[in-house]
C-alpha cells in the first residue's frame, strides 16, 4: 500500500488570494489571574497555540517551543475539513511567532506593534499598579490605543489589583484560572468575567463562559515556566545519603519502625538507687543513679 505524503498533496494556492483572508482582530485587553500553580501561563500558551493555528500573529515574553502549524498534520482540521466539505488546508509556519523580551527597550518595540496579539506572563511588571499617577503617557497610549491597532494585549498575573488602574479599567475580558484536578489527569477551568465591582473583578456574578484545558503534554512542553530565570544557574547543592534494599530487607525495617513508632507496653527495670551520704550532695542527700541504661533505654538497631 503506498504511503501518502500530505506535503506533496494538492495544489498549492497563490499568495495573492490569502492576503486578505487573516486580517488582525479588532484590539483588546484581557487579563488572565489566578495563584500560583493554577494554570495561567498554561491557558495562555494554549491560546497563543489556537491563535498561531488560525493565523494570528503572536508576541509574547517567553520562548515558544513551536515548528509551525500545518492543517495536513492536525487530526483537528483535517477531521474538519473532511466532513464538513472544505478543500483547502493551510499551513503557518514558525515566523508568526515572535519574542518579546521585557527589558528597557520594550515600550520603543512594544508601541509600534499593530495588528497582532501580545502576551505578557508577569504583565504587572510592564503595568504595575504601584506607579499610580507616574505611569508614563507612552504606557497610558499604548493601553488605551488598542482598539486602534488593532492590537490585542493579554496580561498574565496573580490578582487583578496588581495591574495599573489604567489598564486594568479597560480590560474588557477576565479570565480567573483555577487548577480543578490534579489526578488521574491534570484539569484547568478558565472562568471568564467582564464586570468590575469598585477597582477589582466581580467575581460574585455568575461567568460568561467557562473553558476546560486538560493538562496536555504537547502544550506543557511548548513552554518553559522557568524561562524568567535565565541563564542563572543553580545556586543550592542537596546533599543525600540513599540504600537501595531487598524485600526481606523492607519487611524487616517496616516490622522495626513499626517497634519503634508503636512500642508494646514492657515492664521497665528499675534503676539502682542510692541516697548520698549527708553533705556529700546536700543536706539530704539526693537519689542518683547507677548510670548504666536498662534494656528498654536502649535504642534498638536495625534488624539486618
Amino acid at each position: 500500500m503506498p504511503t501518502f505524503i500530505p506535503n506533496k498533496a494538492g495544489t498549492a494556492v497563490k499568495e495573492i488570494d490569502l492576503l486578505d483572508l487573516f486580517e488582525a482582530e479588532e484590539g483588546t485587553i484581557n487579563q488572565y489571574y489566578g495563584r500560583v500553580g493554577q494554570g495561567k501561563t498554561y491557558a495562555a500558551t494554549k491560546d497563543v497555540l489556537d491563535d498561531l493555528a488560525n493565523g494570528q500573529v503572536i508576541y509574547a515574553n517567553w520562548h515558544l517551543n513551536f515548528e509551525g502549524h500545518d492543517d495536513r498534520y492536525s487530526l483537528k482540521y483535517a477531521s474538519r475539513n473532511f466532513f464538513f466539505f472544505r478543500k483547502r488546508y493551510y499551513r503557518f509556519p514558525k515566523e508568526n511567532f515572535h519574542f518579546i523580551e521585557i527589558d528597557d527597550q520594550f515600550m520603543d518595540k512594544f508601541e509600534k506593534l499593530t495588528d497582532c496579539k501580545v502576551y505578557l506572563d508577569e504583565g504587572h511588571v510592564i503595568f504595575d499598579s504601584y506607579e499610580m499617577a507616574k505611569m508614563s503617557l507612552r504606557k497610558r497610549k499604548s493601553i488605551l490605543h488598542t482598539r486602534h491597532f488593532n492590537r490585542t494585549i493579554n496580561i498574565i498575573s496573580q490578582r487583578p489589583t496588581a495591574v495599573h488602574v489604567s489598564a486594568r479599567g479597560n480590560v474588557n475580558i477576565f479570565y480567573r484560572c483555577t487548577k480543578i484536578w490534579t489526578w488521574p489527569v491534570m484539569l484547568f477551568r478558565r472562568q471568564e468575567f467582564q464586570d468590575m465591582t469598585g477597582e477589582t473583578v466581580d467575581e460574585t456574578a455568575d461567568p460568561i463562559s467557562t473553558r476546560f484545558y486538560m493538562g496536555r503534554k504537547r502544550v506543557f512542553e511548548a513552554y518553559n515556566s522557568k524561562y524568567l530565570r535565565g541563564g542563572i544557574p543553580r545556586s543550592q547543592k542537596v546533599y543525600v545519603e540513599a540504600w537501595d534494599l531487598s524485600f526481606t530487607e523492607r519487611f524487616w525495617l517496616l516490622c522495626s519502625v513499626i517497634q519503634r513508632v508503636l512500642p508494646l507496653k514492657r515492664k521497665h527495670t528499675p534503676a539502682r538507687e542510692s541516697a548520698s551520704p549527708r553533705g556529700l550532695n546536700g543536706a539530704n542527700g539526693v537519689k542518683e543513679s547507677s548510670g548504666v541504661p536498662t534494656t528498654d533505654d536502649r535504642t534498638g538497631e536495625l534488624p539486618f
